[in-house]
């Protein structure tokens, strides 16, 4: 009626084994352990009279972890951090703090220096422990660009011997000098990137729009070529209309020239046809 069961087994010739197993554990969001007293024992059903032995059952919360994926280059160490938090700090904690690789060998910081490795473990805050992986070997194969590595992060329970675990991954990429990168997808080696190209993230990249790069380069540049046409072209246009607006005004100039030359101021008393028009009036009276 409780929701629990109580097991009993017998043992040997004379013992009983009482087995009690609680189904609800739950805990609220701001609690981190319950203990609950209990007793066990054996009622004499004469004298009715009970002879226990107490007992508790203390209920922890489970630490919450945190951890993300990295990435980081080949030839360099590389470190990926977790959060492990708990209640409050202690010594038992800090002993059960582990770390798994992806073959699933148990690493504590003590014995991870084998493997050449590196574990830290910090302290944060009332109750969380920073676990840093430092990942010293990082070379990678000649035929691959990069390698991923799968790793847990968690604490294991002294009593119940079970694991709370969080999954990361370290992904360590294989690095080109400036200049340089992958020029296909599945390539794996880094070669210098061509012409009005440029390197990032590894990878050959082709210039934005007006603007190219030599061979090798690691950034593009304004095309100035372009530049120097269009001023030029401007350039030749301006020419073009000055020359045309000479060539209008000297027409016009020319066009005025021409008509001064044809005016011509005369003397009446010099014309000849005007002569006959004068015949001389012998009989009037001047």
């Amino acid at each position: 009626t409780k929701g629990d069961k109580m097991v009993i087994d017998k043992e040997g010739s004379g013992t009983c084994t009482v087995t009690l197993i609680l189904s609800n554990t739950t805990l609220s969001n701001n609690v981190w352990n319950k203990t609950e007293n209990w007793r066990c024992g054996v009622r004499d059903p004469i004298i009715k009279i009970y002879t226990t032995v107490p007992f508790t059952i203390t209920t922890k919360k489970p630490p919450s972890l945190e951890a993300n994926n990295v990435t980081g280059l080949a030839g360099k160490e590389v470190s990926a951090t977790c959060k492990v938090t708990f209640e409050m700090f202690s010594s038992e904690n800090e002993e059960n703090l582990y770390l798994i690789d992806d073959s699933g060998v148990y690493y504590t910081s003590q014995n991870i220096t084998t493997k050449g490795d590196k574990m830290v473990i910090d302290k944060e805050g009332s109750g969380t422990y920073r676990v840093t992986l430092i990942i010293s070997n990082t070379t990678l194969s000649t035929n691959f660009r990069n390698q991923t590595e799968n790793w847990k992060c968690g604490v294991r329970d002294p009593i119940i011997k079970i694991y709370t675990t969080v999954p990361f991954t370290i992904t360590i990429n294989r690095g080109c000098a400036p200049g340089t990168g992958f020029i296909t997808s599945d390539s794996v080696d880094c070669k210098q990137c061509p012409e009005n190209t440029f390197s990032n993230q590894n990878i050959c990249e082709d210039c934005p729009e007006g603007e190219i790069s030599n061979a090798g380069a690691d950034f593009c540049r304004d095309d100035t070529s372009r530049e120097a046409l269009y001023y030029a072209l401007v350039g030749v246009g301006c020419a073009l209309l000055v020359i045309l607006a000479l060539m209008i005004a000297a027409l016009i100039w020319n066009r005025r020239r021409e008509e001064n030359n044809n005016i011509v101021i005369t003397n009446p008393s010099n014309n000849p046809s005007n002569d006959n028009s004068r015949s001389t009036n012998k009989n009037s009276t001047v």
